[in-house]
């Protein structure tokens, strides 16, 4: 029942990485990118982990989880 945000630029990984999550049980929220992430989870407030690809255009995901509260686990892939 935990909700994951999957930061995904790749469409197949995204899809893959959504249904498979999904399938575990978890509640998913999708960006494409960094700065999408960002402005979700300024609207949201019941995300538990952030799940994301390091090497991204724009925003790094080493660089999204420097922005992210110090209380959300990350996992970068």
């Amino acid at each position: 029942t935990e909700h994951v945000l999957l930061v995904e630029y790749d469409p197949a990984v995204l899809k893959l990485a959504h249904t498979d999550l999904e399938d575990l049980g978890y509640r998913v929220r999708i960006a494409e990118e960094g700065e999408k992430a960002l402005a979700l989870l300024e609207n949201v407030d019941n995300v538990d982990i952030e799940v994301s690809d390091v090497f991204m255009t724009g925003m790094s995901g080493f660089d999204l989880a420097g922005e992210l509260p110090s209380t959300m686990p990350v996992i970068l892939t």
